[in-house]
């Protein structure tokens, strides 16, 4: 996930939600590689990933979490009401 800025509190950020994957975005250009895994069977059969969001508080750990409950059209409108604001 890529957030460009949301609620003046996370700007350019490059968040990864798999080891399987290096995601990182560099000149505007979207960069992915393939990593090898090696916890594979880790957690046992049914579970294949654990991802963390850990940081002190006010950072945006909540904020994270509210981008990705939000539907496409309310992001958008939240995009567009902080162009709008000059934000």
């Amino acid at each position: 996930m890529y957030i460009g800025k949301f609620n003046d509190r996370i700007i350019e950020q490059e968040i990864n939600f798999s080891q399987n994957f290096k995601v990182s975005i560099t000149d505007k250009k979207l960069n992915i590689e393939r990593q090898e895994s090696t916890n594979e069977r880790f957690f046992g059969d049914n579970v294949k990933n654990i991802t963390v969001i850990v940081g002190k508080n006010g950072v945006g750990k909540t904020s994270i979490l509210d981008i990705l409950g939000m539907t496409w059209s309310d992001r958008a409108k939240t995009s567009i009401r902080n162009k709008l604001s000059g934000d």
